[in-house]
């Protein structure tokens, strides 16, 4: 077995030559290519005994993406699952994930390694742009349309990133020579169209753009916004993970701990927070500042020209394509829902969103396309 897997981490043409084979036929095909016995491949697949997370060894070739960062040790390790030239066209990147990790070959013990062997590494694909947001806003939808033409590559809230970024204790350049890292491990080329990479980061990433600019101090960077009344209804449906304190902390957003952080109105200054931390990297340059309502038109006319991107006739119409998709229900059409969300605000939301984030939202708007 540990043939195979020594193969398999240094041999994409093995990999990509495995992955084409099914359950039934995994093990045979295994077996064939480096003399194993079937039985031996099987027990790897259907034991999880045997699939026990191996020891840190060297980076695996293009082909690999990081699934998963172990901090618990003394230095952090990536964890790693073959994608080959599968793109990443999911709305987020743990969806992604899941799907390659019912591939046989991701059912496997998979490659190991640590984090500063990325060091240094050099990006194949350029990082074109950073997608910050203030969360059920229109990023999902931008992050679509980026990702619909073939030379373009798009990480949707990639949880490795969201691992370095939230890192304690370190030095700022150390902190920044580490997500430096992990993005180089998502921008190694993997298909011969792909010339460029975006990254949708997760909405609670904003008040770390200090850290982005140091670390990608020439890639530009947009930040999605929306009335947060609006943000604040589809939060009281279904909160996201930034606005509940025990997943990401009242400390993250610069908040006092010792207050109520349940409830409309600490979902409300996570969302004024927000908006200060955008408008804060706007004054220090590098961004663009763009509202709900001027999207999806703003992808092509503003973000594009804005990341430096120029796309010809065939790449605008299958971004516009997926600009009319439900971004998070892609085999449905949009359908408008600010009308229905201003109707379903309660008082006590609309008087949170008075209190806390509605003067930061309007200074944002203030500078927005």
């Amino acid at each position: 077995m540990e043939r195979l897997l020594d193969r398999l981490a240094v041999d994409p043409a093995l990999a990509e030559r495995l992955d084409a084979a099914d359950d039934a036929d995994f093990a045979r095909r295994a077996a064939a290519e480096v003399d194993l016995g079937e039985s031996e491949a099987d027990a790897a697949l259907r034991d999880p005994a045997l699939r026990s997370a191996r020891l840190p060894g060297a980076t695996p070739p293009p082909g690999w993406l990081p699934v998963g960062l172990d901090t618990k040790g003394d230095e952090p390790v990536v964890e790693w699952a073959w994608f080959g030239r599968k793109r990443l066209l999911e709305p987020f990147y743990d969806e992604s994930v899941a799907l390659r990790l019912h591939r046989p070959i991701n059912r496997l013990p998979r490659p190991r390694s640590p984090l500063s062997a990325l060091v240094g590494e050099p990006m194949e694909t350029k990082l074109t742009g950073l997608v910050f947001h203030m969360s059920r806003c229109g990023s999902t939808l931008t992050a679509q349309m980026l990702a619909a033409p073939s030379a373009h590559a798009v990480v949707a809230e990639g949880p490795p990133i969201d691992a370095v970024v939230r890192m304690e204790g370190l030095a700022p350049e150390a902190h920044a020579a580490l997500l430096r890292a992990i993005v180089a491990a998502f921008g190694r080329r993997r298909t011969e169209a792909e010339r460029r990479l975006f990254l949708k980061l997760d909405s609670w990433h904003v008040p770390a753009l200090p850290l982005f600019r140091r670390a990608f101090p020439d890639t530009p960077w947009v930040f999605l916004h929306r009335d947060p009344v609006e943000v604040l209804v589809s939060h009281a449906h279904r909160p996201g993970l930034h606005m509940i304190a025990d997943l990401v902390t009242p400390q993250t957003w610069g908040l006092e701990a010792d207050g109520q952080t349940f409830g409309d109105d600490y979902r409300a200054r996570v969302l004024g927070a927000a908006c200060r931390a955008a408008l804060e990297g706007h004054a220090r340059g590098g961004g663009l500042v763009v509202g709900y309502p001027s999207l999806p038109g703003a992808v092509l006319d503003h973000i594009l020209p804005h990341f430096g991107v120029e796309i010809g006739p065939e790449e605008r119409a299958v971004m516009v394509a997926a600009g009319g998709r439900d971004a998070k229900a892609v085999h449905a059409a949009f359908v408008p829902d600010a009308a229905a969300k201003q109707r379903a605000a309660s008082q006590g939301l609309r008087a949170a969103c008075a209190r806390h984030a509605d003067e930061p939202h309007r200074a944002l708007a203030a500078v927005s396309v």
